[in-house]
């Protein structure tokens, strides 16, 4: 996940507690977040979503990968490509 400060918050996997869901609501809310990069790692490493993509599931849009990169954006393991959500929409 990026926060708008371009800094990484959640660690490779998205489960670094460096961010807790409340905290990561409240930039939402202020405006200091708005895209959420999720990546697929955190799914096929650990077998299951990070709390905090998967509270970016359940209150943000997700990005079509045509809307910010022509032809859909690098593919990642297995052919798992990286979720965008935009928390302002």
């Amino acid at each position: 996940m990026v926060v708008r400060s371009k800094r990484a918050a959640g660690g490779f996997l998205g489960t670094d507690p460096a961010l807790s869901e409340a905290q990561l609501r409240r930039y939402v809310e202020t405006g200091r977040l708005r895209y959420i990069l999720s990546s697929p790692m955190d799914r096929l490493a650990i077998g299951a979503t990070s709390p905090l993509s998967a509270w970016a599931a359940a209150h943000c849009r997700v990005v079509e990968p045509a809307e910010y990169s022509p032809g859909g954006g690098p593919a990642g393991p297995a052919g798992a490509r990286p979720t965008l959500y935009d928390c302002a929409a």
